[in-house]
């Protein structure tokens, strides 16, 4: 989030999925046990539908990743203005960014 933030001028608000955190048994020695831990600043705190902007990022594993039903479902009313991966190649995940932009015409969910 800080690197979106700092290379977009925009309002960034971040939700966290508590469902897709692993246990802490699975993770307890991992290398990269920090990105797991790590919370964002409360500045990054969701915000209601009323002030939220036209645009969603959706950061997935890779590309095979299916986007959970519950965020398809919000996203509805929005189209998908974008997408990109970028690796440097020495980390086991190749992350997939889909930028979605609210569809002409609709309000938010």
């Amino acid at each position: 989030m800080p690197v979106l933030d700092l290379f977009t001028d925009k309002a960034v608000h971040y939700e966290y999925d508590k469902g897709l955190l692993p246990s802490f048994e699975s993770i307890k020695e991992s290398s990269v046990r920090f990105t797991w831990e790590f919370t964002n600043p409360d500045y990054y705190a969701s915000v209601s539908n009323a002030v939220r902007d036209e645009a969603v990022a959706i950061i997935l594993n890779g590309p095979d990743d299916k986007i959970p039903v519950n965020i398809e479902k919000e996203i509805e009313g929005y189209k998908l203005a974008g997408k990109f991966m970028s690796s440097a190649g020495m980390f086991l995940y190749n992350p997939m960014v889909m930028v979605y932009q609210l569809k002409e015409g609709h309000a938010f969910p």
